[in-house]
């Protein structure tokens, strides 16, 4: 799974740097200079600059010098990048559930044992960026990580913590609701294992017990985690 959408989906959480990435990629394939950009948006060009600064990156844009029509200093354009993103709110997350059933294809398992070992990944990942050591149940950085991750996922989510160790997760959002409105069993369990995988990688073996969901048309998901 690549998470380098998460970092995307906190670069274009700006909305002015959202609008210059619609404009830049939808101006039909002709690049735009940090001048033009102010001039399109009333910004200073310092400030168009460091915005497309940003999307470039990422490789959300690509940027190279234009050739200047008479002499002085060329200016550096910016055009459609490598880093192709699909900008959704609420947030979705297909591709996750694309590379969940394509490695359980592959592997002959089944989609929720994947998506479990797929959140274990995730959780580890963000575990070893942070310097956390797993298994605490009190530790406050521990589910401070936790929180972290549900907020990328774009869960759109509240987590409370009613006792050490213990977290209560209502989510707003179902990043695959589409396909969860109508294949709820399969869909939803694959994310509830894929949750599982996240808190197990943080705190050891866990009890997740759920209410009603986004695909029972509840206004949320809700979760119950706890250590065994």
């Amino acid at each position: 799974m690549n998470r380098s959408g998460d970092n995307v989906s906190r670069l274009l959480a700006d909305p002015t740097r959202l609008e210059i990435y619609r404009a830049v990629t939808g101006s039909g394939g002709k690049p735009l200079t940090a001048a033009e950009v102010a001039e399109k948006f009333n910004l200073h060009v310092n400030v168009a600059r460091m915005h497309l600064e940003k999307l470039s990156g990422a490789d959300l844009l690509s940027s190279h010098f234009r050739k200047p029509a008479g002499g002085g200093r060329p200016p550096r354009e910016y055009a459609i990048g490598s880093n192709l993103f699909t900008f959704q709110y609420p947030p979705r997350d297909y591709q996750l559930l694309a590379d969940i059933s394509l490695e359980a294809l592959e592997s002959s398992r089944k989609p929720a044992a994947v998506a479990r070992e797929f959140g274990g990944q995730l959780g580890e990942k963000a575990l070893a960026d942070s310097g956390l050591t797993p298994g605490g149940a009190a530790d406050s950085g521990l589910i401070a990580s936790l929180k972290r991750i549900v907020e990328e996922q774009g869960l759109l989510a509240r987590v409370t913590e009613p006792e050490p160790g213990s977290l209560e997760v209502r989510a707003f959002n179902c990043i695959f609701k589409e396909l969860s409105s109508t294949h709820s069993k399969l869909v939803c369990e694959i994310h509830r294992q894929f949750f599982i995988g996240i808190c197990e990688s943080h705190l050891g073996k866990v009890r997740v017990t759920g209410g009603m969901q986004i695909a029972e048309g509840a206004p949320s998901c809700q979760f119950t985690v706890c250590k065994r």
